[in-house]
């Protein structure tokens, strides 16, 4: 992007296409961030909702500008991740559907499968967005996702078509629809409630036990920020919670505990899934019903 910089446009034109930057790319999320005002350094983004994703990039480029090797991509379904990660993020892969019509910058490298198979690419996300995934990746990057990476990170064993690969389908399909369904407290928590499912199920497909899921989920120990945490607790561990009591009912154990905590923290108004650079957009959602209703 820096060589190509003079070939960015700051307005549209009526055949230019939009250009996908990094940060606009999220887990199962195309547009969660827009460009405000400001480049460089000194640019300004917005956080956008869940629920509420939206094309509003900086940049647009002219389709004859767009290098010939790379110019039947905008044509097609892709999917998308933000190259730029470490061990220690918040989350460290972060992917979603490219729809055709826009160029992705260096900064998002592209999936495109043989058979330009929107499933494929959907239930490749799915995967790829995942805690279990996520663990493995986390043992081999420093600061950037590339494909050499990305390929030498085992996938589970999925059959075309069979139960695993539906549910994963299923959950994805929902969650990219629900993306733009307009920011609400059902959305959010359906969105959180097909996260934690998609986790439960690639860790049966990975053939983990709810043990190793825990395990897993201590290696990400600045998840919820922004989230109120539980009486006495420094933290909020609602996302922990969930995908382990939604694990728990998948492989047949006992989900009670993490089931309460969830309640608990739900009363407190925590949501879970949300980013912590986006916490502060859940503002009209995040707190108790008897809080909101004493608004009124």
């Amino acid at each position: 992007m820096t060589k190509e910089r003079p070939k960015f446009l700051s307005r549209p034109t009526k055949t230019a296409l939009p250009l996908v930057e990094g940060r606009m790319v999220h887990h199962h999320r195309f547009g969660v961030k827009g460009h405000v005002s400001g480049t460089g350094r000194s640019a300004v983004w917005q956080a956008f909702p869940i629920g509420d994703s939206r094309l509003s990039p900086q940049f647009w480029i002219e389709p004859g500008d767009v290098p010939k090797a790379n110019r039947s991509r905008p044509t097609v379904w892709r999917a998308g991740f933000c190259d730029i990660a470490g061990q220690t993020n918040e989350r460290s892969l972060m992917a979603a559907l490219i729809p055709p019509g826009v160029v992705c910058g260096n900064k998002v490298p592209t999936i495109l499968f043989s058979d330009e198979s929107k499933d494929r690419l959907l239930v490749w996300a799915a995967i790829a967005n995942s805690i279990p995934f996520d663990w493995m990746l986390r043992r081999v990057i420093t600061t950037t996702i590339n494909y050499f990476l990305l390929q030498s990170i085992p996938m589970p064993k999925l059959v075309e078509d069979g139960l695993p690969w539906k549910k994963l389908l299923a959950c994805a399909t929902e969650l990219a629809t629900l993306d733009t369904a307009g920011a609400s407290s059902t959305t959010w928590d359906r969105m959180a409630a097909l996260r934690a499912e998609i986790d439960a199920e690639v860790a049966v497909a990975y053939g983990l036990s709810v043990e190793d899921m825990a395990l897993m989920l201590d290696d990400f120990p600045i998840l919820d920020r922004g989230q109120p945490p539980l009486s006495g607790e420094p933290k909020s561990t609602i996302t922990r919670d969930l995908a382990l009591a939604t694990a728990a009912k998948r492989m047949g154990a006992s989900a009670r505990e993490w089931e309460r905590r969830v309640s608990l923290a739900r009363e407190l108004g925590a949501r879970a899934y949300v980013p912590s650079e986006i916490a502060s957009e859940s503002s009209d959602f995040d707190e108790p019903t008897s809080k909101r209703s004493k608004r009124g």
